[in-house]
């Protein structure tokens, strides 16, 4: 009977600390501040990027559904340009800038917009391009009840086809990715302003 108490306290405690876990992110995000985390897994880790945008999700989606547009608002992308549609997915070719001694990437993607009450996602996939692997996406969901701020979760998972260290690419993603979360505070902000 001890053992079986001295459990019950024991799960008890670990539901209870893992609470917190929950409320510090909430709390980081609501503050402003960006989460980026690495799951290892398969040939290529699945890079994740949280943070909150101050503005309702439809005004984030008009920037971040419109691949076109990327070249100006997202950071190194030197060329974006929506192609012709193939069915319902949207196709879209970025050139990507990259430090020396890399060429720049070059890529077509085939994504999924998907937009229902409460969520506004971009769905990606390599179609061809200077990749092995380039897949992720962009989910928007309210932040707070009145929807006046979002929540924008950036999943990436990317293997270059030439010959960089997969940790090497691991880092610069990680680095790269709040600031393409503060690009798009930027542009949605500017979006905002009085003309």
């Amino acid at each position: 009977m001890r053992r079986l108490l001295q459990a019950s306290i024991l799960l008890a405690s670990l539901a209870a600390a893992a609470v917190p876990a929950a409320d510090d992110l909430h709390g980081k995000l609501g503050k402003g501040e960006v989460v980026v985390d690495v799951e290892p897994g398969g040939a290529v880790p699945l890079v994740t990027m949280q943070g909150v945008v101050d503005a309702p999700p439809e005004v984030v989606w008009d920037v971040v559904s419109h691949c076109g547009l990327y070249r100006g608002r997202l950071p190194r992308v030197a060329e974006s340009e929506e192609l012709p549609p193939d069915g319902d997915h949207v196709r879209c070719r970025t050139v990507v800038e990259t430090p020396w001694p890399w060429k720049p990437l070059t890529s077509i993607t085939r994504a999924l917009h998907t937009v229902r009450p409460g969520v506004w996602k971009r769905e990606w996939a390599l179609e061809s391009g200077d990749y092995i692997t380039n897949e992720g996406s962009w989910t928007l969901t309210p932040f707070d009840a009145a929807a006046t701020r979002t929540l924008v979760v950036y999943r990436l998972r990317a293997q270059v086809n030439m010959s960089v260290p997969l940790i090497m690419q691991e880092i610069a993603e990680k680095q790269a990715l709040p600031e393409t979360l503060a690009a798009v505070r930027r542009v949605v902000a500017g979006l905002a302003k009085p003309r």
